[in-house]
């Protein structure tokens, strides 16, 4: 069974992530998410598109796009391939040839949080790109028809890029708090702000409990006025009642345990054979054995 970690949809969060780092540029930007390439389940991630196409966007990840480009995201849990390189790579040509478009006006990028070494040796030994780090996490791969950049998006510098820096499932209650002040500011984004809470608030479970004294409840002022917070504080709620119902149950569990041990136990100093404690017991061979193993 999948964990609710495995089942985080990270991929919501980045495209929420994405809206907010160009909320500036919005009008002038045509977002599509999961691009559809054929009725096979061949999907990009995201592709955005300039309109007009020489728009120039400050923000040092996305300085470099063109025309039309095409995004790749991992989520904090994942890694990026080789594999994965030549797929979004055939993904790329695929689109061209769909769109009719040129070349030289579209550009590749591949997001993860952590330094992508065996895919960037790759790049350099074998295919004999060179690639540069121009600006913290960015790396830039040239050599190909396509210009491609690979991102350490946790190492974006926080100034520029603050959502996608801060997409990750390692928060600590200063990030918490520097995310809470600069939502405060930017609720006309509610809408994309909600889903990337609710992305966070899944993924940093540990941290948010130590930021809850913070106040009553932690997100109260910011997130009550976005029409998130009756949502996220009922999951929070229902997660830790159910938390606390499995820490019952374990210690009704041991309590059992105990007692079972101590009538084995009673039963072996009266000298009775294993056979007649299992008939009365009606505990199996393996557990009377457990049983008394660990007396």
């Amino acid at each position: 069974m999948e964990s609710e970690k495995d089942n985080i949809a990270w991929h919501t969060g980045f495209i929420s992530a994405i809206h907010l780092e160009l909320a500036d540029y919005r009008d002038y930007l045509e977002f599509n998410a999961e691009y559809q390439l054929t009725t096979e389940p061949l999907k990009i991630d995201c592709v955005i598109i300039k309109k007009p196409k020489d728009l120039v966007i400050q923000k040092s990840f996305a300085r470099f796009f063109r025309e039309l480009n095409i995004l790749e995201y991992k989520n904090p849990t994942d890694y990026l391939s080789v594999e994965d390189f030549y797929k979004v790579y055939a993904y790329t040509c695929l689109y061209i040839s769909q769109n009719s478009v040129s070349v030289k006006d579209i550009t590749i990028t591949l997001i993860r949080s952590g330094y992508s070494r065996k895919l960037i040796n790759h790049l350099i030994e074998i295919r004999n790109f060179v690639v540069e780090e121009k600006n913290p996490g960015i790396y830039t791969v040239n050599g190909d028809v396509f210009p491609i950049q690979i991102i350490d998006n946790g190492k974006l510098s926080y100034d520029e890029n603050f959502w996608l820096r801060d997409l990750t499932n390692k928060l600590d209650a200063s990030e918490w708090q520097n995310i809470l002040n600069e939502a405060d500011s930017r609720k006309e984004d509610r809408t994309w702000l909600n889903v990337y809470f609710d992305i966070l608030t899944r993924a940093n479970k540990e941290s948010l409990k130590e930021i809850k004294s913070m106040s009553e409840w932690y997100i109260a002022d910011v997130l009550e006025e976005m029409g998130a917070l009756d949502e996220i504080k009922a999951r929070y709620e229902a997660e830790a009642k159910a938390e606390a119902e499995v820490k019952v149950e374990a210690k009704v569990e041991a309590k059992v345990e105990a007692r079972n041990r101590e009538i084995v136990q009673n039963m072996v100093n009266l000298g009775l054979p294993k056979e007649t404690i299992i008939s009365a017991t009606q505990l199996s061979p393996e557990k009377i054995e457990a049983l008394m193993e660990a007396k």
